[in-house]
């Protein structure tokens, strides 16, 4: 790889963005364009730049002035940006609030039973780095998104797999994974009824 290429690389920096906003923008009422054309201005927002040139915005998406100005105009119509003044003195220079956005997200996350599925589901994932100390590989995560939309386990249920891999000090998905089976034959699909198992086991192992 060309070494200058991958100066300018690093030192172009990186947009950090919601995974809700991109799994639920359609949910909010945002089209593709406006959520490109919202991204851009989010780009600019963390280089400190907050009222970015509507040419440059066009430029960067191939588009044309009048349609870059056009999205942001519906962008403010519909609630997601809207344009404030700042500074305490005179002359007051112009930023784009992104802040809408968040808030219609927030707003949809009580009404929309998705969001709750894709908050438990984030959450599972964090959880089970958190217990393994490291971060999931690809293949982890597709075995954990298969216990969600193909066996059906609930997050309860993986939260309990996971607390007897960290008991065992088997930091590993394959083990959860078994647990899981393991449970699955034995009818086993509450926390109570895991419970009792665990109960049980104590005893006669006493």
């Amino acid at each position: 790889m060309n070494n200058n290429f991958f100066d300018t690389y690093l030192h172009a920096g990186y947009t950090s963005i919601s995974n809700l906003l991109l799994a639920h923008f359609h949910d909010v009422g945002m089209n593709n364009n406006e959520l490109l054309v919202y991204l851009q201005l989010l780009a600019f927002a963390q280089q400190h730049n907050y009222f970015p040139d509507i040419a440059e915005i066009a430029r960067r998406l191939s588009q044309s002035s009048r349609n870059i100005y056009a999205v942001l105009d519906q962008l403010q119509r519909d609630g997601f940006i809207k344009v404030i003044l700042v500074g305490d003195s005179k002359p007051q220079h112009k930023e784009y609030d992104l802040s809408g956005v968040f808030y219609k997200l927030a707003q949809a996350s009580t009404q929309t039973p998705t969001f709750q599925e894709v908050n438990e589901r984030q959450k599972t994932f964090d959880d089970i780095e958190a217990g393994f100390g490291r971060p999931l590989s690809a293949s982890e995560m597709e075995v954990i998104a298969r216990w969600f939309d193909d066996d059906h386990y609930t997050p309860e249920l993986i939260e309990l797999a996971l607390q007897e891999a960290v008991l065992n000090q088997a930091f590993s998905v394959k083990y959860m994974d078994r647990v899981l089976l393991n449970w699955e034959h034995r009818n086993i699909h509450t926390k109570a009824e895991v419970q009792k198992e665990r109960q049980r086991w104590q005893q006669n192992h006493v």
